[in-house]
């Protein structure tokens, strides 16, 4: 744990300047940081702030219309929406600019979920209830991984994905989806802008093509017959690979998705806190 002047944090908000950590002086005997998204957990009025990637949450917050789902699903909650900011102290003043002090749960842009409360078990419950409504009434059926495939693969540097992301590949709906530029900041910093779809017959040659793709590609669907990530993989790219798979069987067929902007992938990818970030994870 790294502890925090979550004071000094708060007090900080409306200066401008770097993201600080406000780690006290002689309080942290490593070099690890506290996350980018401390400030809103210091900022925000609650005695407990709980933030995941609930992939439900997520499939929701990439749609055009989520203001209005979110309205409709979780209006009595007093839930909010923050369209897409970049994590760290502008999405902290987003949160509260579009907040109360009552208010528990916000729903984050092409981002993820937060729920506040008095106390962990309460704050847990509320979190496990927004997940659920938000939840598709049914979910497709799990695709396993196709042999000649997996066969074909071996050959190259690349192996199959997860099985929860072959059907990215394999679903029509699911490819269209996926297959365009970045739904949310975790996929792009695991596994690259978008993913790459191999436009050629020969296995072989489409693994080699994808692997020469800048910025790198970690993600390559065969449309109609699968997933495929490099052999060298890391838990954080699998684990990614598996969420793809996760938040975009969610999505609801013929919705309007909004996407990062060249934009925004450029601020993630050459940011300081996402390749401290990166280094964690090619380190555990």
């Amino acid at each position: 744990m790294v502890p925090v002047d979550a004071s000094a944090l708060t007090e900080a908000l409306d200066q401008d300047g770097p993201d600080a950590t406000f780690v006290p002086d002689g309080e942290s005997a490593s070099a690890l940081r506290p996350s980018i998204e401390t400030s809103f957990h210091a900022a925000l009025p609650w005695p407990v702030v709980i933030h995941t990637h609930c992939v439900a949450t997520i499939a929701l917050a990439v749609r055009a219309d989520a203001q209005t789902v979110v309205a409709e699903k979780l209006g009595d909650l007093g839930a909010v929406f923050v369209p897409y900011v970049k994590p760290g102290r502008d999405l902290t003043r987003a949160i509260l600019a579009r907040s109360a002090p009552a208010t528990r749960v916000i729903v984050l842009g092409n981002h993820g979920l937060i729920c506040c409360g008095d106390d962990p078990v309460s704050t847990e419950t509320l979190l496990r209830t927004v997940s659920a409504r938000l939840e598709p009434h049914a979910l497709p059926e799990p695709r396993s991984i196709d042999p000649e495939l997996a066969d074909q693969l071996a050959g190259t540097d690349w192996m199959p994905a997860p099985a929860e992301a072959q059907p990215l590949a394999r679903d029509p709906v699911q490819l269209g989806f996926a297959g365009g530029a970045t739904l949310y900041p975790d996929h792009l910093v695991f596994l690259g802008p978008g993913v790459a779809i191999a436009d050629h017959d020969d296995v072989r040659t489409a693994t080699e093509l994808a692997a020469r793709l800048s910025p790198p590609r970690r993600l390559l669907l065969f449309p109609g017959r699968g997933a495929a990530i490099p052999k060298d993989s890391d838990a954080g790219t699998k684990a990614l690979a598996r969420a793809l798979g996760d938040v975009v069987a969610r999505i609801a067929p013929g919705a309007e998705v909004n996407r990062l902007t060249p934009v925004q992938e450029a601020d993630l990818l050459n940011w300081d806190a996402e390749a401290y970030r990166r280094s964690l994870s090619a380190a555990s």
